[in-house]
């Protein structure tokens, strides 16, 4: 009985939050995180934190495929002066199905008005869907069992074991012959191998051969080679990988959250060409190679939860269009292009430039923002107005020299001791000559007012609070030497019109490509040539992240690879 009224109050509960325009006048502050980012069997709990002047009543529920309520608990919510926080518990049975699903609501018990609930209030069960009929073809991208006469791959809290029944692993194509295995369990992890013959599931490092498999026929099955060397294998119980060939099944287990998507009436509103594109970026190697941190959220993961909204929430083909085209055209970075970017810089050709430097030499220059009145310089602000006049400060005469080139750059300072002229004068050699090569004058001083880095077609500047090392200072020159060149490609810094990233070609790479770089790469063409500048140079030597921007991004990739052999940068340049 009491399930059943508890059932009858949240049909009333739904009812009444689908009406959308009801608020309340002491509204609530609530945010809810459930204990996982998927429903499986077990306890599931959701913490509520709450804020407010009312009483509220919750209820957690656990639903079938046909929106029927299988079990729920509820509770009236008593905040304190402050906020406060509580937890429900379900117990969700061995039977979970893949189209299940847990929800959390909230409403004011006399209003019956619904509360607006923040964080994630809703979960569905993501156990894979067998025999979907999809668009997308192949066999990655998909979930497979790993087993032999000897056992099956298990894998429990990243440890690799023998079990009767396996867990299930991700097929992903890591292109030039080479595949990947996620774990189902932890999507972040993968399959390696490690010294010693060893084998255990890490989290993916892009480029790591250790995470890269051959997968070959053999006889009935099929042979798993690491790229380092050495066949998996079941040895004496244990996981191992060895000299000799070892059969494996791996067998099909179902669909995941993206194959799902493409068989949705949605998806089939997508052009052909759409599809084609949304299926090349949801199956690169670069959606789940730029998380914005470790262990963070990928872009790939980021789009598979909308895929399964999608597939299991009831939303018109339109709608869902929608909600697809926004989530695979979002920024695959962040902010900025380095914004959480943590793998390392590798060096660049032709970054081995003998810099020589002149001794400083007092002189009278205009410095972008600076003013001085009395003798003092200050960064310009409605106290100091700028001017635009020349002010007292120093001139270093700076020439790098290679094998075959040389270039001179003027490096205008306030203090020759601010360690950032320094810094800025070693990383701008670390470039190749042909993408630094406009660069005529560079400005390095402390500013009281920003943090910036600017670039014209001839001129950098640097303008800092305070000091920065000098791999910051690269990742943000590669960024500004985008412009440079974006400027000086076509030959004329002041002609808009001539710039790389107002040509049609590169505007409609850009719209072909679907997928955004940064939510400042968006803001204009050149703020999005010059992301795309930065983070062709932050993936530079790294396999995956390489391979992971010309699959993401192939149009603006074969664009800016035009603009590189024009400006004369050539050979491994053009990865």
């Amino acid at each position: 009985m009491k399930k059943r009224i508890l059932s009858l109050f949240l049909i009333v509960m739904i009812a009444v939050s689908s009406l959308g325009s009801i608020t309340s006048a002491a509204a609530a502050s609530v945010y809810a995180m459930m204990n996982s980012d998927s429903l499986t069997s077990g306890t599931l709990t959701a913490t509520i934190y709450y804020s407010g002047d009312e009483s509220v009543k919750f209820v957690l529920g656990y639903y079938s495929k046909d929106d029927i309520l299988l079990d729920c608990i509820s509770t009236v919510f008593l905040p304190t002066e402050d906020s406060t926080n509580t937890t429900l518990s379900l117990e969700i049975p061995q039977t979970v199905a893949g189209s299940d699903y847990a929800k959390l609501v909230g409403m004011y018990p006399d209003s019956l008005e619904p509360v607006n609930i923040s964080g994630r209030s809703i979960i569905y069960c993501q156990k894979p869907v067998m025999g979907v009929d999809t668009v997308f073809e192949g066999m990655n991208e998909r979930y497979y069992t790993i087993s032999s006469p000897e056992g099956s791959l298990s894998v429990s809290k990243r440890v690799v074991s023998v079990a009767e029944e396996g867990t299930l692993f991700r097929l992903k194509d890591m292109t030039e012959g080479y595949v990947a295995f996620e774990d189902y369990t932890t999507p972040k992890y993968r399959l390696e191998y490690t010294e010693e013959n060893g084998v255990r599931v890490y989290f993916y490092s892009a480029g790591s051969a250790k995470q890269r498999w051959i997968m070959e026929k053999y006889n009935d099955g099929y042979t798993l080679e690491s790229a380092n060397g050495g066949y998996l294998a079941i040895k004496d119980g244990a996981v191992t990988v060895q000299d000799e060939k070892y059969e494996w099944s791996v067998d099909y287990a179902g669909e995941t959250p993206f194959s799902l998507m493409t068989s949705t009436d949605a998806f089939k509103l997508f052009t052909e060409k759409q599809q084609q594109r949304i299926i090349d970026i949801c199956t690169s190697i670069g959606a789940d190679a730029m998380p914005y941190a470790p262990n963070a959220d990928s872009f790939l993961d980021d789009c598979e939860k909308v895929f399964t909204k999608v597939y299991y929430e009831k939303y018109t083909a339109e709608d869902a269009k929608a909600l697809i085209l926004d989530a695979v055209s979002k920024p695959v970075i962040g902010e900025l292009a380095e914004s959480g970017f943590y793998y390392p810089l590798q060096s660049f050709p032709g970054s081995d430039a003998v810099i020589t430097q002149g001794t400083p030499v007092k002189t009278k220059h205009v410095m972008w923002d600076l003013v001085e009145e009395n003798g003092v310089i200050y960064s310009a602000s409605e106290e100091h107005p700028y001017t635009g006049a020349a002010i007292n400060c120093y001139r270093i005469d700076v020439t790098y020299t290679t094998s075959d080139t040389t270039q001179n750059v003027a490096v205008y300072c306030v203090d020759p001791s601010f360690a950032n002229v320094q810094t800025a004068i070693s990383a701008l050699g670390k470039f190749p000559y042909a993408y630094r090569q406009h660069i005529k004058n560079m400005y390095v001083y402390l500013s009281t007012t920003t943090s910036t880095y600017n670039c014209g077609g001839e001129e950098l500047f640097v303008r800092l609070k305070g000091t920065a090392n000098e791999t910051t200072m690269i990742k943000s020159f590669a960024h500004e030497l985008g412009h440079s060149n974006d400027y000086m490609a076509n030959g004329d810094v002041n002609n808009r019109g001539s710039h790389w990233s107002q040509g049609t070609k590169w505007q409609l790479a850009v719209e072909d490509d679907i997928a955004t770089i940064s939510t400042y790469g968006n803001s204009n063409s050149d703020e999005g040539f010059a992301e795309f500048a930065r983070l062709y140079w932050l993936c530079y030597g790294n396999r995956d992240l390489q391979i992971g921007i010309k699959q993401l991004y192939p149009n603006r990739f074969a664009s800016f690879q035009r603009m590189l052999a024009k400006i004369g940068c050539t050979g491994e340049i053009l990865y």
